[in-house]
């Protein structure tokens, strides 16, 4: 890929045998309702999205579990990149804000970890291939560390191991401090102000398509409060950085070096320490994924799959 650095280092990937979650082991989520009823089939793939990428930011899910189906050629690269691994299906975790929440905060990564575990034993999906944003990347990890046997293949993107790479908290703190939006518009307005921190140097921001997002975003549930309660959920988990040599699955690193809220110092770090991993920086991205560069994310992500299902 032009522009695009790579590091491809060969190491050595010894990965133990999975072992499936027993039907007598079931965590008490008991029900899941879906928008698409169609059954999963093959590796599927689940998303877990980052601090701001849903309006409300709801913290964890409990039963009963939303999940949304979607399906390859949808609008985002999000649903896109969910769909990686050709005619495997994919669900997003419901953090929009119809999930039960938690307004006394409290909660920790391990948390969401232990719930996206009890989603794939709601949908009976013994393990998946999990791909993760941001801090969604963060709880990714913590996935694969606590719940190994649920997970075939990581995808992180633009995340970091602890909160030490957090080079643009400041910026991010300043912003959950803002009074809260009176109106759609206003919630709009706000979103593409919080967004503005996000953009790509070497891209041209999706301004349509972010108001888009955050227009059904705030028709869903408007919670603005939830951002800080996900955001203290960062600083109540530990660093994962001593534990990151226990990740033995094909992993997929990625990050712009425009990036102004997570150092890419992070992905190199990570790449350092998870053997079977693969780095990839792209020149030019921020803390997002600029349209252009789809079409190269969804290739990483699905070959690093294909690697998994091997």
């Amino acid at each position: 890929m032009t522009g695009v650095h790579t590091d491809t280092a060969e190491r050595p990937a010894h990965r133990p045998r999975r072992a499936t979650p027993s039907p007598a082991a079931r965590h008490p989520y008991e029900e899941a309702s879906t928008r698409h009823p169609e059954p999963a089939r093959g590796p599927v793939h689940p998303l877990r999205p980052g601090t701001t990428s849903r309006a409300s930011s709801a913290a964890r899910t409990s039963r009963p579990v939303r999940v949304s189906w979607t399906r390859p050629g949808a609008a985002s690269a999000r649903r896109q990149v969910v769909h990686a691994h050709p005619g495997a299906p994919g669900f997003a975790a419901d953090r929009e804000g119809l999930s039960q929440k938690f307004p006394q905060g409290g909660y920790t990564l391990a948390d969401m970890a232990n719930d996206t575990a009890g989603l794939l034993t709601a949908l009976d999906i013994p393990s998946a291939h999990i791909v993760g944003q941001s801090m969604g990347g963060m709880v990714a990890q913590q996935l694969a560390l606590d719940h190994p046997a649920r997970v075939l293949t990581l995808a992180l993107v633009y995340t970091a191991p602890s909160t030490d790479f957090l080079a643009g908290r400041d910026l991010v703190d300043e912003r959950t401090h803002r009074p809260r939006a009176r109106n759609r518009d206003e919630a709009i307005a706000l979103y593409l102000d919080n967004e503005a921190v996000c953009a790509s140097p070497g891209y041209a921001q999706d301004i349509a398509w972010l108001r888009e997002l955050c227009g059904q975003m705030y028709n869903r549930d408007y919670d603005p409060d939830g951002i800080e309660r996900q955001l203290e959920s960062l600083d109540n988990s530990p660093d994962r950085t001593p534990r990151l040599h226990h990740i033995t699955v094909p992993t997929t690193i990625l990050h712009g070096d425009g990036d102004r809220l997570i150092s890419a110092d992070a992905s190199k770090l990570m790449h350092e320490l998870i053997a079977d991993s693969k780095l990839t920086i792209y020149p030019g991205m921020g803390h997002e994924l600029p349209r252009p560069l789809w079409p190269q994310i969804i290739t990483q992500i699905r070959d690093n799959a294909a690697r998994g299902s091997a």
